[in-house]
């Protein structure tokens, strides 16, 4: 098992030591004027300061993209404390310089990252169960998690990859194949403990500070401040049975039609998404075409379902696949993690042993749907999808059906607003190197645009702010809609010189 370091709670004890961090930083605002005197700063982190200088800042300094490996911060503060969170962001701040919150560095346009000072959080990973109430450190990733909960019988709504990190994921919503049962991450939500722009350290809840309380919950991360630990309302989930079905490229026009109107329509506890995937778009090569999930009921309950789904599919699938298990266990083989040690299943140089391997260069696009894409609609996407074949470049579209208990919500309940939507999908191309030729951006690019453009017409005009978007004109509005103008509020209340601050950052 992983070694657990020791939870930094929130409340009277974390308040108490950011105040005794404040008493020891008129030092380093002396320094202030003569620039960045980073040996004060790390006198006073419980926690360890890598600069650019260090054996281990090649590693510090990156996220899950290589893409981002360009980017160079003056410092990278890993951080074991609301304290520490507290003296990084006065010093920042004193020494004009920018900082930013990391915590599982899944941002697809690397706002985890600055020039600046990156406050990484990852080190706050502890995660302890007492009754159905779980808290858990605002780095903990989805592995964490999910081990640190085996055996309880608990479940927590988490994402699509071991190594998303609470942080981000939580406060943009939150979603997964838990939605349709147990809501997004934000619904369950009980508090946070949350070190504001100016180092003050406070608990949002329904009774404390209800207003950011009610940002944190979709408004995106990076906004507001710096979550440091997060107070969550599991619910019991003592099996999944996982299925995967395929079938042939010529059937993926029934298939998606099918499942749609399958989906929407399926009980609660039922997840599942299709899949159509292109690993090489070189000409010739035949697309993969399936659809997979999670059933969280009795397991027998499961085959009657996916034989509804085949039926109105009109094709037997090419392969079907179930299998049934602990929750742990399940979660655990979606992120292909069932063989490898905890410490394994996180990204390569993360830990010592990790062997999650990073990702290259990917151009990513999304909407959301309120209803069904029409036969017309499918066959469109489909030509869109198999059009201008590239060798060397992968090509996925995911869809994802939401509803259920994620809906129960009203659109202003908490900042995420999508509760009328029931469908999300995904639209990415990928390349290997960090660094491709302008050539080949241009054209993934231009695909992932063509596709865009293809759905959009049948989509509710709305995005999700956890698949960000660098190319959407109107991306504030699509994100949260008529809740942006409260989360503009919250922002100047909380945030009023705009300290956290990025490209599409609530302002």
């Amino acid at each position: 098992m992983v070694s657990r370091r020791a939870f930094i709670r929130a409340g009277a004890t974390a308040t108490l030591a950011a105040a005794t961090a404040t008493t020891a930083l008129p030092a380093v605002l002396a320094h202030a004027v003569a620039g960045p005197n980073w040996a004060l700063l790390q006198k006073h982190l419980n926690g360890t300061l890598v600069l650019p200088a260090d054996t281990a800042y090649a590693t510090a300094k990156q996220i899950s993209w290589t893409e981002y490996d360009t980017l160079r911060p003056a410092a990278v503060a890993y951080c074991q404390s609301a304290a520490d969170v507290s003296a990084c962001l006065k010093f920042a701040r004193a020494n004009g310089i920018p900082a930013t919150p990391r915590s599982g560095g899944h941002s697809f346009m690397g706002f985890s990252l600055t020039t600046g000072l990156v406050i990484d959080v990852s080190r706050l990973n502890g995660v302890t169960a007492d009754g159905n109430t779980v808290t858990m450190g605002g780095g903990a990733l989805q592995i964490d998690t999910i081990s640190s909960l085996s055996g309880t019988g608990l479940a927590l709504p988490g994402g699509l990859f071991p190594t998303v990190g609470a942080g981000g994921f939580i406060q943009g919503g939150g979603l997964g194949w838990q939605t349709r049962h147990l809501g997004m991450a934000s619904d369950t939500l009980q508090s946070a403990c949350v070190v504001l722009a100016d180092g003050t350290v406070v608990t949002a809840s329904e009774t404390q500070n209800a207003d950011l309380f009610w940002a944190l919950r979709g408004g995106g991360g990076g906004n507001f401040g710096v979550v440091t630990s997060y107070r969550m309302a599991a619910t019991p989930v003592p099996t999944l049975s996982r299925f995967s079905l395929t079938w042939t490229w010529e059937q993926a026009a029934d298939m998606l039609t099918a499942w749609q109107q399958w989906a929407i329509a399926s009980p609660r506890k039922l997840s599942s998404g299709p899949v159509l995937a292109l690993f090489d778009a070189a000409p010739g090569t035949t697309p993969f075409v399936g659809v997979s999930g999670v059933w969280m009921g009795d397991p027998a309950e499961l085959p009657p379902l996916l034989d509804t789904l085949v039926g109105e599919v009109g094709h037997a699938p090419s392969t079907r696949t179930v299998d049934d298990g602990t929750y742990t266990a399940g979660m655990l083989a979606w992120y292909n993690c069932a063989n490898l040690t905890v410490p394994q299943c996180h990204l390569q140089g993360t830990t010592g042993e990790g062997q999650i391997n990073r990702f290259g260069w990917s151009f990513d696009r999304s909407r959301l749907f309120s209803e069904a894409i029409p036969a017309s609609g499918v066959d469109a996407l489909l030509t869109a999808f198999d059009a201008d074949r590239v060798a060397g470049h992968s090509r996925f579209i995911r869809t994802i059906v939401l509803g259920g208990r994620a809906n129960d919500l009203a659109r202003t309940d908490t900042a995420y607003v999508h509760r009328d939507s029931e469908i999300v999908m995904s639209i990415a191309t990928g390349l290997p190197t960090g660094t491709p030729p302008a050539a080949d951006q241009t054209i993934a690019r231009n695909w992932a645009g063509h596709v865009f453009d293809t759905v959009n017409p049948y989509s509710n005009g709305e995005s999700y702010v956890n698949y960000l978007d660098r190319v959407l004109p109107d991306w504030a509005d699509a994100y949260y809609k008529e809740n942006l103008t409260r989360l503009r509020t919250v922002k100047r209340h909380y945030d009023p010189s705009n300290y956290f601050r990025f490209t599409q950052s609530i302002t």
